[in-house]
C-alpha cells in the first residue's frame, strides 16, 4: 500500500511542477485515502498546502500547513522534527505574506530562521536551509521598505556560502540586492 501512496504523491508533485494544482489536489486526496497508517501525512499536508496556496485559497493552505505542523508535533522532538517544523513555518510565512498578513509572516520567518541556525550553523551540508530562510526574510524586509533589516539579514546569509558561491543564484541575488540597497543609500 505504501508504494501506491508514494505513487500518488509523486503524481501530485508532477502536477504541481506543471501548475495543474487541481489534479495535484485530486492525487493527494487519493494518497490520503490510501495512507491508512498516516506514514506520509505530513508530506501530504504540506503538498496540499502548496497547491491551495498556488491557486490562491489561503484559508485551505493555512489549514493544511497547520495540519502538517500538528502532525509533526506528535513526533519526537528530535532534530529532524525541529527541522520539519521550521520548514513548515517558512511555508506558513509565505502563505501569510501572499495573503498580506505581514506581521504573522514575519513571526513565522524569524522563528524558522532561528531554528535553522540553531540546528545547522555548524553543519555546512545544511547551510542551504539557513541561506534560503535568510534570503526569504531579507527579501521580505526589502519589499516592506525595511532596508536596514534587509541589509543586515542578507549580509548574514553571505557567511553561510561555501566555495561554489559564485555559481549560486541565491548568492548572486543577495549581492545584487545588497548593491541595490547601497545605490539607494548613495542617492
Amino acid at each position: 500500500m505504501s508504494k501506491q501512496v508514494q505513487n500518488f504523491i509523486d503524481d501530485a508533485r508532477r502536477f504541481q511542477r506543471c501548475s495543474d494544482h487541481d489534479l495535484a489536489i485530486s492525487s493527494l486526496q487519493l494518497a490520503q485515502q490510501e495512507d491508512h497508517h498516516k506514514e506520509h501525512e505530513i508530506e501530504i499536508q504540506k503538498l496540499f498546502s502548496l497547491s491551495y496556496r498556488k491557486i490562491g485559497n489561503y484559508n485551505m493552505a493555512l489549514l493544511h500547513i497547520n495540519n502538517a505542523i500538528n502532525q509533526n508535533a506528535k513526533r519526537n522532538n528530535d532534530k529532524q522534527a525541529q527541522n520539519e517544523h521550521a520548514i513548515c513555518l517558512m511555508n506558513k510565512g509565505i502563505i501569510y505574506e501572499e495573503s498580506k498578513r505581514y506581521d504573522n509572516a514575519l513571526d513565522c520567518y524569524i522563528s524558522a530562521v532561528d531554528t535553522f541556525i540553531s540546528l545547522h550553523k555548524n553543519n555546512p551540508e545544511e547551510h542551504g536551509l539557513i541561506i534560503n530562510a535568510l534570503l526569504t526574510l531579507g527579501l521580505f524586509y526589502y519589499k516592506r521598505g525595511n532596508f536596514e533589516s534587509a541589509k543586515d539579514t542578507l549580509e548574514s546569509a553571505l557567511t553561510y556560502f561555501g566555495e561554489g558561491r559564485k555559481n549560486d543564484r541565491r548568492y548572486l541575488a543577495i549581492c545584487n540586492t545588497l548593491q541595490e540597497l547601497q545605490n539607494m543609500k548613495q542617492t
